[in-house]
């Protein structure tokens, strides 16, 4: 631990505290005002259910995914409702919860460790790699809210731990309650909690105890039940797959040595791809150096076996859902169900002063501290960009207002539909253009019942060929429009539409 002459006087400690949100601001801020505030149709979806909660409605989940609670919608619209409808609005919640996040760190970092691991977590946490930046920043605020909801949960934990009180474990629990309701992720604090709870109060003793040794055996029978179950239905090799990936790739995302991917990446991947993997394996496992290095010390402080649970819990139930439905590449590279480990910052902010103190003086401390802060403001130069479609098409479509019912891919149409302000009503095709995936239906109600459609392609979308190829052998004349990389296609005669097996002229 850190010599108690260390900590700071409150005043000063508030100081550096403030210090690092300001840092932390400016960082998100020049990111978001660099990437132009940007929005994709995920996005752009929590931003219409925020309109249409103005305006009457009162949805209990997200549209078109219903696992998880619009709570940032609803936050969304009363921030709509004072300044305006904006994408720029859309990132004030998330931007508040990052950096609500590091003075909250800071107090875990604190109650789990000491307080200068509590400072430099805050500092982690402001001076963040840019996989942090970005999905803190995001306008899906659910996950911010789960990250901050999640990390007061365990510090809520560690206090309960400490003064147990009914009225503090209801107070958890509808933490918990509230956290599952906005994201399912809160399952990984919840996990952690629970085990934190067993092994807490196993006796010291451990394996010559008969409750240690029950608690031993309930895990080792769990695991061996998981094995059984694993080969049993062949998904054994899936599992070390994924584990291969979440070294290789998740790893030096999360840590900051490589750049967060989306979409298809195997181009990327090479030697230096896999050195990044290999610093990033590094890097993830300093807190068992540290420990190693910490041993025939006092035993582990609750909140470093609570942490410590935390992620090997985390990583474990990732590692085996992944496995069990075959994880798209993208999830990987861009681990945002990951994002919650970020509330284990504590760890390596402990590991990294262990580390430090390896040689007497500060220098080494000093070195590797700046080291890791030079590394993650390092990674925000790297990031490949945020690809969202061209400002100029909403434009083209608002002045003057053009067709309002059109048929777009999925990344287009609640941009667009956003971005217009529902001048423009979409209906998602995919594939061959068949029907896809209408987030909120009644947009494809409506584009259904109208006889005048539209159709919007990227230039390069294959769709767009068997759109061309549809008219030229069915006789239809369409008028093309190009704007910015898209083709439009409207004043179709006969009318076109979509239906089960693609498209079909309309009757």
């Amino acid at each position: 631990m850190i010599p108690s002459h260390e900590t700071l006087t409150h005043r000063r400690r508030t100081a550096v505290l403030l210090g690092l949100v300001a840092l932390g601001a400016a960082l998100r801020l020049a990111w978001l005002f660099s990437k132009g505030f940007p929005i994709d149709s995920d996005h752009a979806v929590i931003g219409l259910m925020a309109r249409h909660i103005l305006n009457g409605a009162r949805p209990l989940l997200y549209y078109g995914q219903l696992y998880y609670g619009p709570v940032d919608a609803y936050l969304d619209a009363g921030l709509i409702a004072l300044l305006g409808s904006s994408r720029a609005v859309l990132h004030i919640l998330p931007l508040t919860c990052a950096l609500l996040f590091i003075p909250l760190v800071y107090r875990l970092g604190r109650e789990a460790f000491s307080e200068p691991v509590g400072l430099l977590s805050a500092a982690l946490a402001a001076l963040s790699p840019v996989f942090l930046t970005e999905r803190g920043v995001l306008a899906d605020a659910a996950y911010s809210l789960t990250l901050l909801l999640g990390t007061l949960s365990l510090l809520w934990a560690l206090r309960l731990r400490a003064r147990f009180s009914y009225a503090g474990l209801a107070g958890l629990l509808a933490l918990w309650a509230l956290g599952f309701y906005i994201f399912p992720l809160m399952s990984f604090y919840i996990a952690a909690a629970g085990i934190f709870w067993l092994v807490d109060r196993a006796p010291t003793a451990g394996l010559a105890s008969l409750r240690g040794k029950a608690l031993w055996a309930m895990l080792a029978a769990g695991a061996g039940l998981l094995l059984v179950v694993l080969l049993a239905t062949g998904r054994l090799a899936p599992v070390g797959n994924t584990l291969a990936r979440l070294a290789a790739d998740t790893a030096a995302v999360l840590m900051g040595f490589a750049p967060p991917l989306r979409g298809e990446t195997g181009g990327l991947a090479g030697p230096l791809w896999a050195l990044r993997g290999l610093l990033g394996l590094a890097a993830a496992g300093l807190p068992l150096l540290a420990a190693r290095l910490e041993r025939g010390k006092p035993a582990s402080s609750p909140g470093r076996r609570l942490l410590g649970i935390f992620t090997i819990g985390t990583l474990a139930l990732f590692g085996f859902f992944a496995a069990g439905i075959g994880m798209k590449d993208e999830l990987f590279r861009s681990p945002r169900y990951l994002f919650p480990l970020y509330s284990a910052i504590p760890l390596w902010a402990h590991a990294l002063m262990v580390l430090g103190g390896l040689r007497p003086g500060p220098w080494l401390r000093r070195g590797l501290v700046a080291g890791v802060l030079a590394l993650n403001l390092a990674s925000h130069a790297f990031y490949p960009g945020f690809v969202t479609p061209p400002d100029v098409l909403a434009d083209w479509f608002r002045s003057p207002p053009r067709m309002r019912y059109v048929y777009t891919d999925y990344w287009t149409a609640y941009w667009l539909a956003f971005e217009t302000d529902e001048r423009v009503i979409p209906a998602v095709i995919e594939g061959r253009n068949r029907p896809g995936l209408n987030r909120y239906e009644p947009y494809g109600w409506i584009v259904e019942q109208v006889r005048e459609r539209a159709f919007l392609y990227a230039l390069d979308d294959p769709a767009r060929a068997d759109f061309l190829a549809f008219c030229a052998a069915n006789g239809v004349s369409a008028r093309e429009t190009l704007i910015a990389g898209y083709a439009f296609y409207d004043a179709i005669s006969p009318p076109v539409g979509v239906g089960a097996d693609g498209l079909a002229l309309l009757p």
